[in-house]
């Protein structure tokens, strides 16, 4: 895993956010929460023709002062009418799909636990804090994540702000008061070529790399050389087996020298075994076959799943007792 020690936060105009160098925490960031945080806003935007801020809850893993944040999903958040929150409206955290979300996640990755969230925008504000009030339930001290959509392109520094929480008494009231802290980014082998063909599909896109004419990521030339080798193969056996069937149908004359250079390839082709070969084949084919079928199975039982809450909520709305809804729970 790599370390960008040279990624530092910007100070923010806040009055409620404390000195950067009162933190004492360790954060490294994963750029995947990066990545998912833009996606999530420039989705939505594009959807609703208009911007709105988003919300959604950081993964990752802690030990003593030290963090790591590693992954995110998106959260549901509401106004007090149970519409989507507005930036003139108190948002509210739907807590059940939170711990839905939280408890799935579990599943798959153990070792990641509830972290804090994240949202769009510039300093944290009053709806931050009263929204901040809702995850205290979950985590004691949940760390803010705040990605900046209208930072210039021109910036040279990351428009992400990192927040730890202090309670502070204000106005005898404790009150929870965002502390930025530094962080630094800390990227997998995957990360890296994940964001170095992102960033470079971008400029391509925008015709920020050389007029637009460079074509993608280290990646993709990569994938593109093997899938030119591939159909070049392809291409050459083709016209061999093409020549030895014009041959057979004596459409062409036998030529003995050609043969024998055919004859030399299949020979410095690797012998194996058929019945190992086809052994193996078939077990990769199962497996590949399982995962699919295991897939189905997980989605019908979410979909089951969903089917059941929804058909107790409407039945204990009519007054079904409980005997009966029984069956379903």
């Amino acid at each position: 895993m790599d370390v960008d020690k040279d990624t530092k936060t910007s100070p923010s105009k806040l009055g409620a956010v404390g000195n950067l160098s009162a933190s004492t925490l360790e954060v490294q960031l994963h750029p995947l929460i990066v990545l998912n945080i833009s996606e999530h806003y420039t989705r939505i935007k594009a959807q609703e023709a208009k911007e709105r801020q988003v919300y959604g809850a950081i993964l990752g893993k802690q030990n003593g002062r030290h963090l790591e944040l590693c992954n995110s999903f998106e959260l549901i958040v509401t106004d007090d009418h149970g519409k989507k929150a507005s930036s003139k409206s108190i948002p509210k955290v739907d807590l059940d799909h939170l711990h839905t979300q939280l408890e799935q996640f579990d599943q798959v990755f153990p070792e990641l636990d509830f972290l804090g969230w994240y949202t769009t925008g510039g300093p944290p504000t009053t709806a931050d804090t009263e929204l901040h009030r809702s995850f205290l339930t979950v985590h004691e001290n949940p760390m803010l994540v705040k990605l900046d959509p209208a930072i210039k392109p021109s910036c040279e520094h990351l428009p992400v702000t990192i927040y730890e929480t202090i309670i502070d008494v204000v106005d005898g009231e404790a009150t929870p008061v965002f502390n930025q802290t530094l962080y630094t980014l800390a990227a997998e082998e995957a990360e890296r070529v994940g964001i170095d063909h992102v960033a470079n599909v971008s400029a391509v896109v925008s015709g920020d790399v050389n007029g637009g004419t460079e074509s993608a990521s280290i990646a993709a030339h990569h994938l593109m050389t093997q899938y030119n080798a591939i159909k070049m193969l392809d291409s050459r056996i083709r016209i061999i087996v093409q020549y030895l069937k014009a041959v057979e149908s004596e459409y062409l004359p036998i030529d003995f020298n050609i043969l024998k250079e055919i004859a030399g390839l299949g020979q410095h082709l690797p012998a194996i075994d058929k019945s190992l070969f086809d052994s193996h084949f078939y077990q990769q084919c199962n497996d590949v076959a399982l995962v699919a079928l295991l897939a189905s199975i997980t989605k019908g039982a979410n979909s089951l799943h969903k089917y059941m809450n929804k058909f107790n909520l409407i039945y204990e709305r009519q007054g079904g007792s409980r005997r009966h809804r029984s069956l379903f729970l």
